[in-house]
């Protein structure tokens, strides 16, 4: 927890979307991931 997964733009990405990522519901796209 507290590490950063990736960097999303809040305009292509829904809220939903955004929380799926956090929870792990949803893989990032990999162009998002973070070195």
């Amino acid at each position: 927890l507290g590490r950063r997964l990736c960097v999303v733009d809040p305009k292509q990405i829904s809220m939903s979307d955004a929380v799926a990522l956090m929870t792990g519901a949803k893989k990032p796209p990999e162009d998002a991931l973070a070195a």
